[in-house]
């Protein structure tokens, strides 16, 4: 089993530098346990040999564009909604940054303030 897990990893990782989108999600089931769904999720990715910056942008830019939403979603620049988090710390880093919020920020008003 291991050989083919191992091969599985190294065809994900090709698809991925050939620029295969790679976009989290869940279902409407796991969407009430979401924290321990995404958790779960990235280190199947971190797992599979993803890189921290591939995983953020599986996250982010990709997830958006899987919904045809990255006209508006997805990347912190002009004419996007200003829907983001502050960290404590560099999840590039780090993944484990993502469960340390400090502020949530939606359409550009503080929604939670943990200073």
């Amino acid at each position: 089993m291991d050989g083919i897990y191992k091969s599985g990893n190294a065809n994900v990782e090709a698809l991925v530098d050939a620029g295969v989108r790679i976009a989290f999600g869940t279902d409407r089931a796991a969407a009430l346990e979401v924290a321990g769904v995404a958790r779960r999720e990235i280190q199947a990715l971190k797992e599979i040999g993803l890189s921290p910056g591939t995983i953020l942008r599986s996250l982010t830019h990709d997830a958006a564009f899987f919904l045809g939403r990255e006209k508006e979603l997805g990347t912190v620049e002009p004419g996007k909604r200003a829907d983001f988090v502050v960290l404590e710390a560099n999840p590039l880093d780090d993944l484990a940054a993502l469960e340390k919020i400090v502020m949530v920020i939606k359409d550009g008003q503080i929604v939670v303030d943990r200073r």
